[in-house]
């Protein structure tokens, strides 16, 4: 079936697409953070039932994956990676030793 003839299905039920489309988000953005990079997923619940309702519209290549790459690039789910490191700097002048830490955290 032709998104042409999908489109119409969605903004009978619902106002707009766009209404549609955010309803798996609650209206709002979604804002994750991890730690490491491999905790990023590719999917997530959200993206499995936007795609589950797409398919049964009769939208095609809709998979969770494609999902939820969609509401990334859109800004409706916004992931943070903090990386945090530890900074440490020895000095050592006249048998004196001076130890410099400092926590960096980007967001």
């Amino acid at each position: 079936m032709l998104i042409l003839a999908c489109y119409p299905k969605v903004t009978d039920e619902f106002k707009s697409f766009d209404e549609f489309i955010w309803s798996f988000v609650d209206g709002k953005p979604i804002k994750n953070s991890w730690l490491e990079i491999d905790q990023v997923p590719t999917t997530t619940s959200e993206s499995d039932k936007m795609s589950k309702e797409l398919k049964c519209r009769g939208f095609k290549f809709v998979g969770s994956t494609i999902c939820y790459a969609f509401v990334l690039a859109v800004g409706m789910v916004m992931i943070m990676l903090q990386i945090a490191s530890d900074m440490r700097l020895s000095v050592t002048t006249h048998n004196h030793t001076l130890n410099w830490t400092k926590k960096l955290a980007c967001f």
